[in-house]
């Protein structure tokens, strides 16, 4: 009986199981970005608060992961408040900083 040829390996052989490779290329931005975004990153957590500002830079890092460009932060701004509106996420305003109240920000 002959042997099996041994399996190929992925590309990310080697890394942890729950390591994913650098995209190789990165896409335009994307409006729908943002709301891929609060799904995956910004889950309901009564009595927690999430300053915007720290909201920006976790979008940036999950869109370099994503593979896609981030939205300015102009852009970015328009469209999550627009987002946060739609799904109901409470924002606070005070002396030029703004919050998310009741959701928890997922690294």
């Amino acid at each position: 009986m002959a042997e099996a040829a041994p399996a190929a390996k992925p590309e990310h052989a080697g890394l942890p199981s729950n390591t994913q490779p650098e995209p190789t290329h990165i896409v335009a931005p994307d409006a729908t970005s943002v709301d891929r975004f609060v799904l995956a990153c910004l889950p309901r957590d009564k009595g927690s608060k999430a300053p915007w500002v720290d909201i920006f830079k976790q979008y940036v890092g999950w869109c370099t992961k994503q593979g896609i460009a981030a939205l300015d932060v102009d852009a970015f701004g328009e469209r999550f408040a627009a987002t946060c509106r739609r799904v109901g996420i409470p924002v606070r305003r005070r002396g030029g900083q703004a919050w998310c109240v009741d959701v928890g920000l997922v690294a």
